[in-house]
Protein backbone atom coordinates (compact mmCIF):
# COMPACT_ATOMS: atom_id res chain seq x y z
CA UNK A 1 0.00 0.00 0.00
CA UNK A 2 2.84 2.38 0.86
CA UNK A 3 4.47 1.75 -2.53
CA UNK A 4 1.17 2.45 -4.24
CA UNK A 5 0.86 5.81 -2.43
CA UNK A 6 4.41 6.77 -3.40
CA UNK A 7 3.70 5.85 -7.03
CA UNK A 8 0.54 8.00 -7.03
CA UNK A 9 2.45 10.95 -5.62
CA UNK A 10 5.13 10.60 -8.29
CA UNK A 11 2.47 10.54 -11.01
CA UNK A 12 0.81 13.65 -9.56
CA UNK A 13 4.10 15.52 -9.56
CA UNK A 14 4.77 14.43 -13.10
CA UNK A 15 1.39 15.79 -14.19
CA UNK A 16 2.25 19.29 -12.98
CA UNK A 17 5.88 19.34 -13.98
CA UNK A 18 5.15 20.63 -17.49
CA UNK A 19 3.61 23.90 -16.17
CA UNK A 20 6.55 26.30 -15.99
CA UNK A 21 7.07 30.04 -15.44
CA UNK A 22 9.20 31.82 -18.00
CA UNK A 23 10.49 35.30 -17.14
CA UNK A 24 11.11 38.07 -19.68
CA UNK A 25 13.42 40.99 -18.91
CA UNK A 26 16.81 42.53 -19.64
CA UNK A 27 18.56 40.21 -17.20
CA UNK A 28 16.26 37.22 -17.53
CA UNK A 29 16.62 34.03 -19.55
CA UNK A 30 14.36 35.53 -22.19
CA UNK A 31 14.94 39.12 -23.24
CA UNK A 32 11.94 39.20 -25.60
CA UNK A 33 8.34 38.09 -25.24
CA UNK A 34 8.55 36.28 -28.55
CA UNK A 35 11.42 34.09 -27.40
CA UNK A 36 9.56 33.14 -24.21
CA UNK A 37 6.46 32.30 -26.24
CA UNK A 38 8.53 30.10 -28.55
CA UNK A 39 9.87 28.18 -25.54
CA UNK A 40 6.51 27.83 -23.79
CA UNK A 41 4.20 24.84 -23.85
CA UNK A 42 0.55 24.27 -23.00
CA UNK A 43 -0.30 25.72 -19.57
CA UNK A 44 2.90 27.70 -19.02
CA UNK A 45 3.09 31.23 -17.58
CA UNK A 46 5.15 34.08 -19.04
CA UNK A 47 5.98 36.90 -16.60
CA UNK A 48 7.12 40.13 -18.26
CA UNK A 49 9.11 42.44 -15.99
CA UNK A 50 9.04 46.22 -16.06
CA UNK A 51 10.10 47.81 -19.32
CA UNK A 52 8.95 48.72 -22.83
CA UNK A 53 9.10 45.90 -25.36
CA UNK A 54 8.88 46.77 -29.06
CA UNK A 55 7.51 43.55 -30.49
CA UNK A 56 4.83 41.94 -32.66
CA UNK A 57 4.19 38.61 -30.98
CA UNK A 58 2.28 35.58 -32.28
CA UNK A 59 0.81 33.33 -29.58
CA UNK A 60 -0.06 29.80 -30.68
CA UNK A 61 0.47 28.02 -27.35
CA UNK A 62 -2.86 26.93 -25.79
CA UNK A 63 -3.75 27.86 -22.21
CA UNK A 64 -0.79 30.23 -21.98
CA UNK A 65 -0.81 32.81 -19.18
CA UNK A 66 0.87 36.15 -19.87
CA UNK A 67 1.41 38.42 -16.86
CA UNK A 68 2.69 41.98 -17.05
CA UNK A 69 4.64 43.41 -14.11
CA UNK A 70 4.89 47.06 -15.13
CA UNK A 71 5.57 45.98 -18.73
CA UNK A 72 4.51 47.80 -21.91
CA UNK A 73 4.18 45.98 -25.22
CA UNK A 74 4.61 48.47 -28.07
CA UNK A 75 3.59 47.35 -31.55
CA UNK A 76 5.52 50.10 -33.32
CA UNK A 77 8.45 47.97 -34.43
CA UNK A 78 10.71 49.83 -36.84
CA UNK A 79 7.72 51.88 -37.93
CA UNK A 80 5.62 48.84 -38.92
CA UNK A 81 2.82 49.32 -36.34
CA UNK A 82 1.63 45.72 -36.73
CA UNK A 83 -0.49 43.85 -34.15
CA UNK A 84 1.00 43.68 -30.68
CA UNK A 85 -0.36 40.19 -29.95
CA UNK A 86 -1.70 37.85 -32.62
CA UNK A 87 -3.39 35.01 -30.73
CA UNK A 88 -4.31 31.83 -32.60
CA UNK A 89 -4.70 29.41 -29.68
CA UNK A 90 -7.46 28.88 -27.15
CA UNK A 91 -7.40 29.41 -23.40
CA UNK A 92 -4.96 32.34 -23.36
CA UNK A 93 -5.06 34.70 -20.36
CA UNK A 94 -3.38 38.12 -20.36
CA UNK A 95 -3.17 39.95 -17.02
CA UNK A 96 -1.78 43.38 -16.09
CA UNK A 97 -0.04 44.07 -19.40
CA UNK A 98 -0.02 47.52 -21.01
CA UNK A 99 -0.16 48.07 -24.76
CA UNK A 100 0.88 51.00 -26.96
CA UNK A 101 0.59 51.68 -30.67
CA UNK A 102 0.13 48.83 -33.15
CA UNK A 103 -2.62 48.23 -35.71
CA UNK A 104 -4.61 46.11 -33.27
CA UNK A 105 -3.28 45.62 -29.80
CA UNK A 106 -4.75 42.13 -29.72
CA UNK A 107 -5.98 40.13 -32.69
CA UNK A 108 -7.51 36.81 -31.63
CA UNK A 109 -8.98 33.91 -33.58
CA UNK A 110 -8.29 31.09 -31.12
CA UNK A 111 -11.23 31.49 -28.74
CA UNK A 112 -11.58 31.40 -24.94
CA UNK A 113 -9.53 34.52 -24.37
CA UNK A 114 -9.36 36.25 -20.98
CA UNK A 115 -8.04 39.78 -20.43
CA UNK A 116 -7.67 41.10 -16.88
CA UNK A 117 -6.59 44.61 -15.81
CA UNK A 118 -4.80 45.38 -19.04
CA UNK A 119 -4.28 48.95 -20.31
CA UNK A 120 -4.54 49.84 -23.99
CA UNK A 121 -3.40 53.23 -25.36
CA UNK A 122 -3.45 54.56 -28.94
CA UNK A 123 -4.20 51.60 -31.17
CA UNK A 124 -4.31 52.58 -34.83
CA UNK A 125 -7.29 50.35 -35.55
CA UNK A 126 -9.45 48.19 -33.28
CA UNK A 127 -7.86 47.69 -29.90
CA UNK A 128 -9.09 44.14 -29.35
CA UNK A 129 -10.30 42.38 -32.50
CA UNK A 130 -11.80 38.91 -32.09
CA UNK A 131 -12.46 37.10 -35.35
CA UNK A 132 -13.42 33.65 -34.15
CA UNK A 133 -13.93 31.35 -31.21
CA UNK A 134 -16.19 31.68 -28.18
CA UNK A 135 -15.68 32.78 -24.61
CA UNK A 136 -14.04 36.20 -24.57
CA UNK A 137 -13.90 37.78 -21.09
CA UNK A 138 -12.51 41.24 -20.33
CA UNK A 139 -12.42 42.43 -16.72
CA UNK A 140 -11.06 45.69 -15.32
CA UNK A 141 -9.34 46.75 -18.55
CA UNK A 142 -8.77 50.37 -19.61
CA UNK A 143 -8.89 51.65 -23.17
CA UNK A 144 -7.68 55.10 -24.25
CA UNK A 145 -7.56 56.61 -27.71
CA UNK A 146 -8.56 53.80 -30.07
CA UNK A 147 -8.41 54.47 -33.81
CA UNK A 148 -11.39 52.11 -34.15
CA UNK A 149 -13.32 50.29 -31.42
CA UNK A 150 -12.07 49.28 -28.01
CA UNK A 151 -13.51 45.84 -28.74
CA UNK A 152 -14.94 44.40 -31.92
CA UNK A 153 -16.00 40.77 -32.22
CA UNK A 154 -17.70 38.82 -34.99
CA UNK A 155 -19.13 35.34 -34.53
CA UNK A 156 -17.95 34.76 -30.97
CA UNK A 157 -20.57 33.78 -28.38
CA UNK A 158 -20.43 34.40 -24.64
CA UNK A 159 -18.54 37.70 -24.80
CA UNK A 160 -18.31 39.21 -21.30
CA UNK A 161 -17.05 42.75 -20.68
CA UNK A 162 -17.19 43.96 -17.09
CA UNK A 163 -15.78 46.87 -15.08
CA UNK A 164 -13.86 48.19 -18.07
CA UNK A 165 -13.27 51.81 -19.09
CA UNK A 166 -13.27 53.04 -22.69
CA UNK A 167 -12.37 56.65 -23.43
CA UNK A 168 -12.11 58.59 -26.72
CA UNK A 169 -12.66 55.96 -29.42
CA UNK A 170 -13.06 56.84 -33.10
CA UNK A 171 -15.73 54.17 -33.43
CA UNK A 172 -17.92 52.20 -31.00
CA UNK A 173 -16.58 51.32 -27.58
CA UNK A 174 -17.71 47.67 -27.44
CA UNK A 175 -19.38 46.03 -30.41
CA UNK A 176 -20.17 42.38 -31.15
CA UNK A 177 -21.90 40.77 -34.12
CA UNK A 178 -23.55 37.37 -34.44
CA UNK A 179 -22.95 36.79 -30.76
CA UNK A 180 -25.35 35.09 -28.35
CA UNK A 181 -25.20 35.36 -24.55
CA UNK A 182 -23.00 38.46 -24.48
CA UNK A 183 -22.86 40.50 -21.28
CA UNK A 184 -21.69 44.07 -20.66
CA UNK A 185 -21.77 45.08 -17.01
CA UNK A 186 -20.43 47.91 -14.89
CA UNK A 187 -18.44 49.53 -17.70
CA UNK A 188 -17.65 53.24 -18.13
CA UNK A 189 -17.69 54.64 -21.67
CA UNK A 190 -16.69 58.26 -22.36
CA UNK A 191 -16.83 60.15 -25.66
CA UNK A 192 -17.52 57.78 -28.51
CA UNK A 193 -17.09 59.52 -31.84
CA UNK A 194 -19.55 58.74 -34.67
CA UNK A 195 -20.73 55.44 -33.16
CA UNK A 196 -22.19 53.48 -30.23
CA UNK A 197 -21.36 52.79 -26.62
CA UNK A 198 -22.39 49.12 -26.51
CA UNK A 199 -23.64 47.44 -29.67
CA UNK A 200 -24.84 43.86 -30.20
CA UNK A 201 -26.01 43.31 -33.77
CA UNK A 202 -27.38 40.70 -33.77
CA UNK A 203 -27.30 38.47 -30.72
CA UNK A 204 -29.78 36.69 -28.47
CA UNK A 205 -29.83 36.90 -24.66
CA UNK A 206 -27.62 39.99 -24.63
CA UNK A 207 -27.33 41.93 -21.37
CA UNK A 208 -26.26 45.53 -20.81
CA UNK A 209 -26.28 46.16 -17.06
CA UNK A 210 -25.19 49.13 -14.93
CA UNK A 211 -23.01 50.71 -17.60
CA UNK A 212 -22.37 54.45 -17.79
CA UNK A 213 -22.14 56.02 -21.23
CA UNK A 214 -21.22 59.71 -21.44
CA UNK A 215 -21.05 61.27 -24.89
CA UNK A 216 -21.90 59.31 -28.05
CA UNK A 217 -22.94 60.28 -31.57
CA UNK A 218 -25.10 57.15 -31.89
CA UNK A 219 -27.05 55.07 -29.36
CA UNK A 220 -25.54 54.51 -25.93
CA UNK A 221 -26.79 50.89 -26.04
CA UNK A 222 -27.94 49.18 -29.26
CA UNK A 223 -29.11 45.56 -29.24
CA UNK A 224 -30.88 43.49 -31.89
CA UNK A 225 -31.92 39.97 -30.93
CA UNK A 226 -34.39 38.17 -28.69
CA UNK A 227 -34.53 38.25 -24.87
CA UNK A 228 -32.30 41.29 -24.41
CA UNK A 229 -31.97 42.83 -20.96
CA UNK A 230 -30.96 46.48 -20.61
CA UNK A 231 -31.05 47.47 -16.94
CA UNK A 232 -29.61 50.05 -14.58
CA UNK A 233 -27.59 51.96 -17.17
CA UNK A 234 -26.86 55.69 -17.03
CA UNK A 235 -26.66 57.41 -20.40
CA UNK A 236 -25.74 61.08 -20.89
CA UNK A 237 -25.28 63.28 -23.95
CA UNK A 238 -26.21 61.20 -26.98
CA UNK A 239 -26.30 63.46 -30.02
CA UNK A 240 -29.29 63.13 -32.34
CA UNK A 241 -30.00 59.51 -31.42
CA UNK A 242 -31.72 57.45 -28.73
CA UNK A 243 -30.03 56.56 -25.50
CA UNK A 244 -31.17 52.94 -25.89
CA UNK A 245 -32.31 51.02 -28.98
CA UNK A 246 -33.55 47.42 -28.79
CA UNK A 247 -35.14 45.30 -31.51
CA UNK A 248 -36.27 41.71 -30.92
CA UNK A 249 -38.81 39.62 -29.05
CA UNK A 250 -39.29 39.79 -25.27
CA UNK A 251 -36.82 42.51 -24.32
CA UNK A 252 -36.63 43.89 -20.78
CA UNK A 253 -35.60 47.56 -20.50
CA UNK A 254 -35.72 48.70 -16.90
CA UNK A 255 -34.38 51.22 -14.37
CA UNK A 256 -32.22 53.17 -16.81
CA UNK A 257 -31.46 56.88 -16.41
CA UNK A 258 -31.18 58.77 -19.68
CA UNK A 259 -30.39 62.49 -19.92
CA UNK A 260 -29.76 65.02 -22.70
CA UNK A 261 -30.40 62.82 -25.72
CA UNK A 262 -32.08 62.97 -29.12
CA UNK A 263 -34.54 60.35 -27.80
CA UNK A 264 -34.76 58.21 -24.69
CA UNK A 265 -35.66 54.60 -25.56
CA UNK A 266 -36.61 53.14 -28.93
CA UNK A 267 -37.85 49.55 -28.93
CA UNK A 268 -39.44 47.20 -31.47
CA UNK A 269 -40.45 43.79 -30.16
CA UNK A 270 -43.36 41.59 -29.22
CA UNK A 271 -43.68 41.17 -25.47
CA UNK A 272 -41.49 44.16 -24.66
CA UNK A 273 -41.28 45.22 -21.01
CA UNK A 274 -40.22 48.83 -20.53
CA UNK A 275 -40.38 49.71 -16.85
CA UNK A 276 -39.18 52.30 -14.32
CA UNK A 277 -36.93 54.25 -16.66
CA UNK A 278 -36.25 57.95 -16.07
CA UNK A 279 -35.73 60.17 -19.10
CA UNK A 280 -34.88 63.90 -19.00
CA UNK A 281 -34.16 66.48 -21.70
CA UNK A 282 -35.21 64.98 -25.03
CA UNK A 283 -34.28 66.89 -28.16
CA UNK A 284 -36.43 66.11 -31.16
CA UNK A 285 -37.64 62.51 -30.80
CA UNK A 286 -39.57 60.69 -28.04
CA UNK A 287 -38.93 59.88 -24.44
CA UNK A 288 -40.03 56.31 -25.19
CA UNK A 289 -40.81 55.08 -28.71
CA UNK A 290 -42.26 51.56 -28.49
CA UNK A 291 -43.68 49.44 -31.30
CA UNK A 292 -44.87 46.20 -29.72
CA UNK A 293 -47.71 43.74 -29.24
CA UNK A 294 -48.21 42.46 -25.71
CA UNK A 295 -46.36 45.45 -24.31
CA UNK A 296 -45.84 46.17 -20.62
CA UNK A 297 -44.97 49.83 -20.05
CA UNK A 298 -44.92 50.73 -16.38
CA UNK A 299 -43.50 53.32 -14.00
CA UNK A 300 -41.56 55.37 -16.55
CA UNK A 301 -41.15 59.15 -16.47
CA UNK A 302 -40.22 61.60 -19.23
CA UNK A 303 -39.53 65.26 -18.50
CA UNK A 304 -38.57 68.23 -20.66
CA UNK A 305 -38.71 67.85 -24.40
CA UNK A 306 -37.57 70.52 -26.83
CA UNK A 307 -38.33 71.09 -30.51
CA UNK A 308 -40.71 68.39 -31.82
CA UNK A 309 -40.09 65.97 -28.97
CA UNK A 310 -42.97 64.02 -27.39
CA UNK A 311 -43.06 62.06 -24.16
CA UNK A 312 -44.38 58.63 -25.17
CA UNK A 313 -45.09 57.15 -28.60
CA UNK A 314 -46.61 53.71 -27.98
CA UNK A 315 -48.22 51.57 -30.68
CA UNK A 316 -49.12 48.03 -31.62
CA UNK A 317 -46.57 46.21 -33.71
CA UNK A 318 -48.82 44.15 -36.02
CA UNK A 319 -52.29 45.25 -34.95
CA UNK A 320 -52.75 42.26 -32.64
CA UNK A 321 -52.14 44.58 -29.72
CA UNK A 322 -52.66 43.65 -26.10
CA UNK A 323 -50.75 44.74 -23.06
CA UNK A 324 -50.63 47.21 -20.19
CA UNK A 325 -49.58 50.85 -20.00
CA UNK A 326 -49.63 52.25 -16.48
CA UNK A 327 -48.17 54.68 -13.97
CA UNK A 328 -46.40 56.89 -16.51
CA UNK A 329 -45.51 60.55 -15.97
CA UNK A 330 -44.84 63.09 -18.70
CA UNK A 331 -44.11 66.79 -18.19
CA UNK A 332 -42.89 69.85 -20.07
CA UNK A 333 -42.81 68.54 -23.63
CA UNK A 334 -43.32 71.01 -26.43
CA UNK A 335 -45.11 68.38 -28.51
CA UNK A 336 -47.67 65.87 -27.23
CA UNK A 337 -47.38 64.09 -23.94
CA UNK A 338 -48.58 60.75 -25.35
CA UNK A 339 -49.26 59.30 -28.79
CA UNK A 340 -51.08 55.99 -28.28
CA UNK A 341 -51.37 54.97 -31.91
CA UNK A 342 -53.04 51.87 -33.40
CA UNK A 343 -53.32 50.27 -29.98
CA UNK A 344 -55.76 47.37 -29.58
CA UNK A 345 -56.95 45.60 -26.44
CA UNK A 346 -54.61 47.57 -24.22
CA UNK A 347 -55.26 48.70 -20.65
CA UNK A 348 -54.01 52.24 -20.01
CA UNK A 349 -54.21 53.51 -16.44
CA UNK A 350 -52.79 56.09 -14.05
CA UNK A 351 -50.89 58.12 -16.64
CA UNK A 352 -50.38 61.89 -16.45
CA UNK A 353 -49.36 64.69 -18.80
CA UNK A 354 -48.49 68.14 -17.42
CA UNK A 355 -47.47 71.23 -19.39
CA UNK A 356 -47.20 69.53 -22.75
CA UNK A 357 -48.32 70.47 -26.25
CA UNK A 358 -47.20 74.07 -26.37
CA UNK A 359 -47.25 73.80 -30.16
CA UNK A 360 -51.01 73.16 -30.33
CA UNK A 361 -50.78 69.44 -29.71
CA UNK A 362 -52.30 67.06 -27.15
CA UNK A 363 -51.89 65.85 -23.67
CA UNK A 364 -52.93 62.31 -24.66
CA UNK A 365 -53.73 61.24 -28.22
CA UNK A 366 -55.43 57.86 -28.71
CA UNK A 367 -56.00 55.90 -31.91
CA UNK A 368 -57.31 52.32 -31.68
CA UNK A 369 -60.16 50.07 -30.57
CA UNK A 370 -61.25 47.94 -27.61
CA UNK A 371 -58.98 49.67 -25.12
CA UNK A 372 -59.65 50.38 -21.44
CA UNK A 373 -58.37 53.79 -20.31
CA UNK A 374 -58.59 54.61 -16.61
CA UNK A 375 -57.54 57.53 -14.41
CA UNK A 376 -55.67 59.51 -17.03
CA UNK A 377 -54.89 63.07 -15.92
CA UNK A 378 -53.95 66.04 -18.08
CA UNK A 379 -53.19 69.63 -17.05
CA UNK A 380 -51.64 72.76 -18.53
CA UNK A 381 -51.95 71.74 -22.19
CA UNK A 382 -51.86 74.31 -24.98
CA UNK A 383 -54.07 72.19 -27.23
CA UNK A 384 -56.50 69.32 -26.52
CA UNK A 385 -56.46 67.37 -23.26
CA UNK A 386 -57.45 63.86 -24.41
CA UNK A 387 -58.29 63.14 -28.04
CA UNK A 388 -59.66 59.90 -29.46
CA UNK A 389 -58.67 60.29 -33.07
CA UNK A 390 -60.45 57.14 -34.27
CA UNK A 391 -61.42 53.70 -33.04
CA UNK A 392 -64.39 51.80 -31.67
CA UNK A 393 -65.52 50.44 -28.30
CA UNK A 394 -63.00 52.26 -26.15
CA UNK A 395 -63.90 52.75 -22.49
CA UNK A 396 -62.64 55.85 -20.64
CA UNK A 397 -63.18 55.87 -16.86
CA UNK A 398 -62.35 58.51 -14.23
CA UNK A 399 -60.15 60.52 -16.56
CA UNK A 400 -59.66 64.23 -15.83
CA UNK A 401 -58.39 67.26 -17.72
CA UNK A 402 -57.99 70.89 -16.66
CA UNK A 403 -56.37 74.20 -17.53
CA UNK A 404 -56.31 73.77 -21.30
CA UNK A 405 -56.41 76.17 -24.21
CA UNK A 406 -58.30 73.70 -26.42
CA UNK A 407 -60.99 71.08 -25.88
CA UNK A 408 -60.95 68.98 -22.75
CA UNK A 409 -62.02 65.76 -24.51
CA UNK A 410 -62.50 65.26 -28.23
CA UNK A 411 -63.76 62.26 -30.20
CA UNK A 412 -62.80 62.84 -33.82
CA UNK A 413 -64.24 59.60 -35.23
CA UNK A 414 -65.30 56.12 -34.17
CA UNK A 415 -68.27 54.19 -32.85
CA UNK A 416 -69.59 53.17 -29.44
CA UNK A 417 -66.97 54.87 -27.31
CA UNK A 418 -67.91 55.57 -23.68
CA UNK A 419 -66.77 58.00 -20.98
CA UNK A 420 -67.71 57.32 -17.36
CA UNK A 421 -67.16 59.71 -14.44
CA UNK A 422 -64.70 61.85 -16.40
CA UNK A 423 -64.16 65.55 -15.68
CA UNK A 424 -63.07 68.57 -17.70
CA UNK A 425 -62.40 71.96 -16.08
CA UNK A 426 -61.13 75.34 -17.29
CA UNK A 427 -61.03 74.35 -20.95
CA UNK A 428 -60.45 77.21 -23.39
CA UNK A 429 -62.75 75.66 -25.98
CA UNK A 430 -65.27 72.85 -25.37
CA UNK A 431 -65.35 70.61 -22.33
CA UNK A 432 -66.33 67.67 -24.55
CA UNK A 433 -66.35 67.84 -28.35
CA UNK A 434 -68.01 64.85 -30.02
CA UNK A 435 -67.53 64.00 -33.69
CA UNK A 436 -68.10 60.27 -33.36
CA UNK A 437 -71.14 57.99 -33.50
CA UNK A 438 -73.01 56.61 -30.48
CA UNK A 439 -70.71 58.24 -27.96
CA UNK A 440 -71.92 57.75 -24.38
CA UNK A 441 -71.15 59.97 -21.40
CA UNK A 442 -72.14 58.67 -17.97
CA UNK A 443 -71.63 60.76 -14.84
CA UNK A 444 -68.82 63.27 -14.67
CA UNK A 445 -68.60 67.03 -15.02
CA UNK A 446 -67.58 69.11 -18.04
CA UNK A 447 -66.80 72.83 -18.31
CA UNK A 448 -65.59 74.68 -21.38
CA UNK A 449 -65.45 78.35 -22.38
CA UNK A 450 -67.27 77.67 -25.68
CA UNK A 451 -69.54 74.78 -24.68
CA UNK A 452 -69.45 72.27 -21.90
CA UNK A 453 -70.57 69.53 -24.30
CA UNK A 454 -71.09 69.81 -28.05
CA UNK A 455 -71.94 67.48 -30.91
CA UNK A 456 -69.63 69.16 -33.36
CA UNK A 457 -70.84 70.18 -36.81
CA UNK A 458 -67.70 68.56 -38.19
CA UNK A 459 -69.47 65.21 -38.18
CA UNK A 460 -70.70 64.30 -34.72
CA UNK A 461 -73.65 61.93 -34.51
CA UNK A 462 -75.58 60.63 -31.52
CA UNK A 463 -74.24 61.44 -28.07
CA UNK A 464 -76.01 60.05 -25.03
CA UNK A 465 -75.69 61.74 -21.66
CA UNK A 466 -76.59 59.99 -18.41
CA UNK A 467 -76.24 61.81 -15.11
CA UNK A 468 -73.77 64.30 -16.55
CA UNK A 469 -73.10 67.69 -14.94
CA UNK A 470 -72.90 70.36 -17.60
CA UNK A 471 -74.31 73.86 -18.08
CA UNK A 472 -74.01 74.74 -21.74
CA UNK A 473 -74.77 72.37 -24.57
CA UNK A 474 -73.96 73.14 -28.17
CA UNK A 475 -76.70 73.60 -30.73
CA UNK A 476 -76.05 70.15 -32.10
CA UNK A 477 -76.43 68.14 -28.91
CA UNK A 478 -79.10 65.70 -30.00
CA UNK A 479 -79.61 63.66 -26.88
CA UNK A 480 -79.73 64.70 -23.23
CA UNK A 481 -79.95 62.91 -19.89
CA UNK A 482 -82.16 59.85 -19.87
Amino acid sequence: MRLANIAAAVLALAGTASAATLTVGPNATHTTIASAEAAAVDGDTIVITKGRYYENVTVDVPNLKIVGKGAILDGNVAGTNADCLLITSAGVTVTGLSFRNGTNHIESSGGTLTLVKCTFIDSNSHTVNVTGGDGLTMTGCKFYGSGGTSLTSAGADAVVVQKCTSRATDSSAFTVANSDNSRFEGNTIIWVEDAYGVRVNPGNNAKALKNKVTGADEEGVWITGSDAEVAGNTILYVNDSFGIYVSGTSPLITKNKITDVGGGIECVGTGAEVTFNKIVDVQGYYGIDLNADGMVVRGNSAATGTSDASGFYLRSQTGTGGGTIENLKCSNFIDAGYYLESIQNVTVRNCSAVNCGSEDEWGIYVDGSDNVLEKLTVAGIDGIGIELNSGDDNVFTACSVKNLNGDGFRVDAGNNNSFTNCTAAACGSDGFDNRGTNTALTGGKYRGDSHDIVNDVGGGDTITLTGVNYLTGGDDVTSTDD
